[in-house]
């Protein structure tokens, strides 16, 4: 009864919840990192790899902030640019906020950014058995270019392929 509650109480926070696209402060470095521990990632990165990377020139980084005043950070992109390519460094929607559009609707925010400073190409590396992102990034216009056998080293000592995905920005 309890759990029937707390996720009708979670689904109406989300349908009330408008939420806004903004590039994210490095003052908010330690909800970037629980995110991001949240995600399921075999290293997560620290705050302190957040804050480094928020301080970089070449990082571009947007998030989904939902909640009164905007204040709870549903998920986020970090992409380094390099002349005019961006490769994604890291998404993450948190668990409660996914199936709500918000990663595609976040990834579209995040192009256009990097269409405004003239990135022409959007590289990503997305692990072999992850279905839903990958499917998120086809239906973004993103197509695999190639493959990283055994890339990814999991938990229990077995490893994982990288699809290198592309998408033209242009």
């Amino acid at each position: 009864m309890f759990e029937r509650l707390l996720g009708w109480l979670r689904g109406l926070f989300r349908k009330n919840s408008t939420p806004v696209f903004r590039s994210v402060p490095v003052k908010d470095a330690a909800k970037l990192a629980e995110a991001h521990a949240e995600g399921g990632f075999m290293a997560p990165w620290s705050s302190g790899d957040f804050e480094a990377m928020l301080a970089d020139r070449s990082i571009v980084a947007d998030g989904v902030y939902v909640g009164r005043s905007g204040g709870t950070l549903a998920g986020f992109v970090v992409s380094r640019v390099a002349a005019d390519v961006a490769e994604i460094l890291s998404i993450v929607i948190r668990k409660r906020f996914r199936k709500s559009g918000f990663g595609s609707r976040l990834m579209r925010f995040h192009q256009q950014k990097l269409v405004s400073r003239r990135i022409v190409s959007l590289f990503l590396e997305v692990e072999e058995g992850n279905m839903p992102a990958r499917a998120l990034y086809q239906r973004l216009g993103f197509e695999r270019i190639g493959q990283r056998d055994a890339y990814y080293h999991k938990a229990d000592g077995s490893t994982a392929t990288a699809i290198v995905m592309k998408r033209s920005l242009q």
